[in-house]
Formats: structure tokens, C-alpha cells, sequence
């Protein structure tokens, strides 16, 4: 989102509103843009992230005011194939890019499994984080979630313990 300021997040929240009441793939990739910036608090890289997830059957409900503006269903594979295309940059964002990841996963973009197992048991990364990146992969094939849950366990964390006992 150009020209928006990561700490005017009123305006941003319009901002990524308007772009998920338009639609248009360039709309989502500036949202995944917006959920990378390394200025961005963690509640709105949160909200941006949620956006994106959400992309292909988007709220009823307006973000901003809670009014009740729905808009058409979108292409899943759209949004996958964007994920896709961003993974490097989401990659490459490290502790920001952490949800992005998650987030991919949940929606079926299995490439992002080997990073999200570099998450688990990385202090640059929140414990909520490390949680989350383990619960995503669990579709993943059996030698990551492998990795996964040995990183998980040997956590000193013990939310990050009991998500890793849950992938058993």
C-alpha cells in the first residue's frame, strides 16, 4: 500500500479494506506486500495477514465498519498461485514474513512447509509463532512434521512442547 504509513493504521485499515472490496490479484499482492513491512505493529500485520487469508471468501462484513457489504466469492487458486509467487519474499522477510508462511500453509501451499520448520525452536521467532508454524504442518509429509515435532520438543517453551505431542 504506497503511500500509506505502517503507523497511521486507521488509514491503513481503510487502505486494506479497499483493496479487499476490489479484488483484483494486484490488490492481494499489495496486501501480502503490506503484511511483510518490517514497520508494520504485529495487531496489523495480524489484520493484513487475516485479509489475505480470507481473500477467497472474503466477510460479509465491511473491516473497517462492520457493515454489512458482502462481496463475491474469489478464486482460491488465484490466491494460491499469488502465495506462490511471493514465497520468496515472504521467505526472505524472515520474523515478518513468519505468518505469511503459516497463512500459505493453511491455504494449501505445501512449499512453504520446509521453511515453517526452520520456525519451531528459532528464538527470532514468538512463541505464538513457533505454535502456529507447527500446527500448520500438519499435512505436511512425514520426515518435515518429523523435523517439526523433534524442534518442537526439545523447546524450552512448554505451549511449543504440547503443539509438537499434538502432532504425534
Amino acid at each position: 500500500l504506497p503511500g500509506v504509513s505502517p503507523s497511521n493504521e486507521p488509514m491503513l485499515r481503510r487502505s486494506l479494506a479497499a483493496n479487499a472490496a476490489l479484488g483484483a490479484t494486484s490488490n492481494l499482492e499489495a496486501a501480502i506486500e503490506c503484511g511483510l513491512q518490517s514497520s508494520l505493529s504485529h495487531a496489523m500485520r495480524e489484520h493484513a495477514w487475516q485479509l489475505v487469508h480470507d481473500w477467497a471468501a472474503p466477510s460479509p462484513r465491511d473491516p473497517v465498519h462492520g457493515l454489512w457489504r458482502p462481496l463475491p466469492p474469489r478464486s482460491q487458486d488465484d490466491v494460491v498461485s499469488t502465495l506462490r509467487a511471493a514465497l520468496p519474499k515472504i521467505i526472505e522477510a524472515g520474523a515478518h514474513g513468519g505468518i505469511g508462511l503459516v497463512v500459505a500453509a493453511a491455504l494449501g501451499v505445501h512449499e512453504t512447509h520446509l521453511p515453517l520448520t526452520s520456525i519451531v525452536g528459532d528464538a527470532a521467532y514468538s512463541l505464538e509463532l513457533q505454535v502456529r508454524a507447527i500446527g500448520a504442518l500438519g499435512g505436511a509429509n512425514e520426515s518435515i512434521v518429523t523435523q517439526a515435532i523433534d524442534a518442537g520438543l526439545k523447546s524450552d517453551a512448554p505451549g511449543v512442547r504440547s503443539a509438537a505431542r499434538q502432532l504425534l
